[in-house]
C-alpha cells in the first residue's frame, strides 16, 4: 500500500490516489461518489480529456442500463465489463449468465424479457449469434432471436418440432425464396430443408424445437 493509501484510509475525507480512477469512474457516472471523490475524478478528467471521453461513453452506458435503451453498436462490448464494476463496486452477486444449452425457464403463468437482458452469444454456425428468451424441456420448445452477419450459410437440416420463423430485418434465402422482414416462415414438425443463407445479414424471431437434427 502507498504511503498516500496509509494516510486516506485513516481519513475518510481525503482524495483517493489516481489508480483509482477505473473504479470510481461508473460510480462518477452513477452519480454515487462523495463530493470529495467527484471534485478528484472532475479534476482527472480536466487533466485528461481522454478520461473526459470514456466518462461520457459511461454515461452513455449507464443511462441505457437504467431506461433499457439501445447503446450506439461501438460501445455494446463495453456493458458487460461496466456491469462487472458496478457490482463487484456493490458487492452483488451477477446473475448467472445463460448458455445456448441451459433453458431459461419452464413453465411459469407469465414471463417477460426487456431487450436489455438479451445475451447474444455465438451459435455452432459462423457468423450467426443467438439470444435464447425462453426454453422449455417438457414441450422441447426453444423461443429466441437470431442474427446473422452477410454471406451466412445456415446448414440443412430436419425439424424435431414445428419451427416458425419472423423475419425482423435483412434478407433470408430459403428453398429458392428470399424473405424481408415482416415476413413469416413455418416449417412442420418431421420437415427437412435445404442450406438457407443471407446476402446482406439478417435478424428473425424463431420459435423451434431443441431436437433439430443436423446430422
Amino acid at each position: 500500500m502507498t504511503d498516500q493509501a496509509v494516510e486516506n484510509a485513516g481519513n475518510p475525507k481525503a482524495s483517493p490516489e489516481p489508480a483509482c480512477f477505473p473504479e470510481l469512474a461508473p460510480m462518477y457516472a452513477l452519480n454515487c461518489l462523495s463530493p470529495q471523490e467527484r471534485a478528484w475524478v472532475e479534476q482527472q478528467m480536466l487533466d485528461c480529456p481522454d478520461l473526459a471521453d470514456d466518462m461520457v461513453q459511461q454515461q452513455m452506458i449507464v443511462a441505457a442500463m437504467a431506461y433499457d435503451a439501445e447503446l450506439p453498436i461501438e460501445l455494446e462490448p463495453r456493458l458487460p465489463a461496466l456491469k462487472n464494476q458496478l457490482f463487484d463496486r456493490l458487492q452483488l452477486d451477477l446473475p448467472a449468465e445463460p448458455s445456448l444449452e441451459t433453458p431459461m425457464s419452464g413453465f411459469v403463468p407469465f414471463f417477460a424479457m426487456r431487450s436489455s437482458q438479451l445475451n447474444w452469444l455465438d451459435a455452432p454456425v459462423p457468423k450467426v449469434k443467438i439470444a435464447l428468451i425462453y426454453a422449455d424441456e417438457t414441450t422441447r420448445e426453444k423461443v429466441g432471436l437470431l442474427r446473422a452477419e452477410a454471406d451466412m450459410v445456415y446448414p440443412r437440416h430436419r425439424h424435431g418440432g414445428t419451427e416458425e420463423i419472423y423475419m425482423l430485418s435483412g434478407d433470408l434465402t430459403l428453398e429458392g425464396i428470399v424473405y424481408h422482414g415482416g415476413d413469416y416462415i413455418r416449417s412442420a414438425s418431421g420437415s427437412t430443408h435445404g442450406e438457407a443463407y443471407s446476402r446482406e445479414g439478417c435478424m428473425f424471431f424463431f420459435r423451434s424445437s431443441m431436437d433439430d437434427d443436423y446430422s
